[in-house]
């Protein structure tokens, strides 16, 4: 988890909701790197908290590999759709976009600037479908916005686990019933 890029503008950092999320997300990967540590080892068992915390590492893994030089625009779109995927869905199913984006929502709910979150992460869903069928993209996606949002969203999902239920084959469906 070490090496997830967090790249801020020190002039943003006298915002103070800035400073308080910077917080919060720094405080969900001590979290996630905790229970990673706990739960995905050779002695752990298979269980619930396994699956959930391997996939949550699985997603930040995907989330990395949307930044940086060393990868192509196209790369870093399929990367993040990917991350997107891993955190927010429990398995492939038809309807994916759509679940993405609705939960999303259901991540955001109350906070500023939803419908924008929202469509920035359903557009960039609808380019790596795209790239992956035609090999390029009508047109650029604001990936930096779409990595702002998957932040966001990690925070939310990890701040729900706490009521991670004891046994589901949905766990992040439940999490955020949905």
């Amino acid at each position: 988890l070490s090496d997830v890029p967090i790249t801020l503008n020190s002039s943003v950092l006298t915002n103070r909701a800035v400073r308080k999320f910077q917080s919060s997300l720094e405080q969900a990967m001590e979290h996630v790197q905790r229970q990673y540590l706990r739960h995905v080892n050779l002695s752990s068992g298979k269980g619930l908290k396994q699956r959930v915390y391997l996939r949550i590492s699985k997603s930040l893994d995907w989330y990395r590999r949307s930044f940086g030089s060393r990868h192509s625009a196209h790369e870093r779109v399929v990367a993040l759709a990917v991350a997107f995927e891993t955190l927010l869905t429990d398995s492939y199913a038809e309807g994916t976009d759509e679940r993405i984006k609705r939960r999303v929502g259901i991540c955001l709910k109350g906070k500023r600037g939803v419908a924008d979150a929202k469509l920035a992460v359903f557009n960039m869903v609808h380019h790596r479908n795209e790239i992956m069928h035609t090999g390029s993209i009508s047109q650029e996606t604001d990936i930096a916005k779409s990595q702002a949002v998957f932040a966001r969203c990690f925070v939310d999902i990890v701040g729900r686990l706490q009521n991670l239920p004891r046994e589901s084959g949905r766990p992040i469906s439940d999490l955020l019933g949905d």
